[in-house]
């Protein structure tokens, strides 16, 4: 129960994330570090955008400080929020879960 509203919480945060991370703002500073083929994400049927969400989904799901990254990668790729929030919500699931139960077998 504690993870699945941990997840819920952390869901609507990263979700606001990725919406400020869409900014043109955001996408030059993502375009100054990854270079001028941010345009590759943004093809309809691409599997690179799903390669970039998998693996923002692992960063947001690993216990470590990684939720930025992940969150960038997820705004880079360009999938519609009704696609991210099932992504977002598993991935902040799993790791507030691993959290919670590496806590408890400590106990």
């Amino acid at each position: 129960q504690i993870a699945a509203v941990g997840a819920i919480g952390a869901m609507i945060s990263d979700l606001l994330l990725v919406r400020e991370v869409r900014s043109p703002l955001a996408m030059l500073l993502v375009r100054a570090v990854v270079g001028s083929n941010v345009h590759v994400f943004r093809g309809k049927k691409g599997p690179l955008r799903w390669i970039a969400a998998f693996f923002g989904a692992v960063l947001i799901a690993a216990p470590l400080p990684t939720d930025e990254l992940g969150v960038v990668l997820l705004g880079a790729s360009h999938l519609r929020s009704i696609q991210l929030v099932p992504i977002v919500l598993m991935a902040d699931f799993i790791g507030i879960y691993v959290v919670l139960s590496a806590a408890q077998s400590l106990l």
